[in-house]
């Protein structure tokens, strides 16, 4: 019988300690997301908002701290670009062809000549950012899966 408490006692704590290691672990990758969106824009993610938005846009952006935040996440925290291994998943997603451009700010936007994962820009796609929904698509002719996390996802 005391065996039987004992090993009962083990097995609570240790349950009990998982739980706040998840718990931890979930509550600092929370942490590194907001402290990656205090660094300022990089020119990167600057030469981004003017291709596809415009200059003037990106001094909005600079005036606006929730607009440049917003951005900043997007950019830093909510878009993924990954080479998939097993091409026969591939046809299992839409191509970012059939999303569109958006052309709000920047009717001249133009398809790009050729992928480069480096200097890929997803706000140049009509994504809506704002949605509840993740997104996923295929990059036209390469292995590489576009995707864009909710900004509702825990």
């Amino acid at each position: 019988m005391r065996k039987l408490i004992l090993i009962s006692c083990a097995l609570v704590a240790f349950c009990f300690s998982n739980s706040v290691l998840s718990q931890t672990k979930n509550k600092k990758q929370e942490l590194n997301k907001l402290e990656v969106l205090k660094a300022p824009l990089s020119e990167k993610e600057k030469s981004l908002i003017v291709e596809a938005y415009s200059l003037e846009y990106l001094n909005l952006v600079q005036k606006n701290k929730s607009l440049e935040i917003r951005f900043k996440d997007i950019l830093r925290n909510r878009v993924r670009l990954t080479e998939v291994v097993y091409k026969e998943k591939l046809d299992l997603y839409p191509l970012l062809s059939s999303i569109g451009f958006y052309t709000e700010f920047n009717k001249n936007l133009d398809k790009d000549k050729a992928f480069n994962k480096e200097n890929f820009n997803v706000l140049k796609y009509n994504f809506n950012f704002d949605s509840d929904i993740n997104y996923a698509v295929r990059i036209d002719n390469t292995n590489f899966i576009l995707r864009v996390d909710s900004q509702f996802k825990k």
